[in-house]
């Protein structure tokens, strides 16, 4: 079998996925056009040498330090959490799913108006010290739908259909077992009564409030915002191969 070797790789320009999208005028083989075109005119490189091209679509993930509010309303919130082992050490490439209710107790999924536009959430990848680090919003408190039989349950049971303010993840890594839990917000007056009961108290996250000033990434903050630090562990994955 002959070497193979992989001379670079370039992504094509992003639009939005719809009818007017910035893209929408562009055919897939422009864009393969001038994926190539960058390549050869940032390398020097004899195109007639290539032997093949290949192209492939990817999962967007998120860049360390962006922004997943994406104009969500609420409170800035800066996150830093650190995936690791049991035994300390840091799990890098893991990957982070983060989701959260906006301040109005929405998650964007129930806002028709955002049609396919996705907004505090995001998927993001641990770096070689096993840190993700994202700005989006502080979380708020939200009630559960109760326009159905959850409802009539609740009123029969004399309970209230909130939930404390959270932000959920999900992290996978190879060689560990998934983790799927939220991290609830200190001082909540429903942490101690979630109409779920998802709280625990290794849940309980230290959202920390300042005062105009800066923040953890050096952005110059004009209103109060919030830091959350928080660590994560994930267990080995119990599945062996024999």
């Amino acid at each position: 079998m002959a070497e193979c070797f992989i001379f670079d790789a370039v992504r094509s320009p992003r639009g939005r996925g719809k009818k007017d999208g910035s893209l929408h005028e562009v055919t897939a083989l422009e864009l393969a056009t001038q994926s190539l075109q960058a390549i050869r005119d940032r390398n020097t490189l004899d195109t007639a040498e290539l032997d093949d091209v290949i192209m492939g679509c990817v999962d967007p993930v998120g860049e360390q330090g962006a922004d997943i509010a994406r104009d969500a309303p609420g409170e800035p919130l800066f996150v830093q959490a650190r995936v690791r082992s049991l035994a300390g050490a840091p799990i890098a490439g893991a990957e982070v799913d983060i989701w959260q209710a906006d301040d109005d107790g929405l998650y964007d999924v129930q806002r028709p108006e955002l049609g396919n536009t996705r907004r505090a959430r995001a998927l993001m990848r641990t770096d070689r010290e096993g840190f993700v680090r994202f700005r989006t919003i502080a979380p708020t408190a939200y009630p559960v739908p109760t326009d159905g039989p959850v409802g009539q349950m609740l009123m029969a049971t004399g309970r209230h259909p909130w939930r404390p303010a959270h932000i959920h993840f999900m992290i996978r890594a190879t060689g560990f077992a998934p983790l799927i839990t939220h991290i609830f917000v200190d001082g909540d007056k429903y942490l101690d009564s979630d109409v779920v009961f998802g709280v625990r108290s290794s849940l309980i996250g230290n959202f920390v409030r300042h005062a105009a000033g800066t923040a953890p990434d050096g952005t110059k903050m004009t209103q109060p915002f919030h830091v959350l630090q928080q660590d994560f562990v994930l267990a080995p994955d119990a599945v062996q191969d024999y």
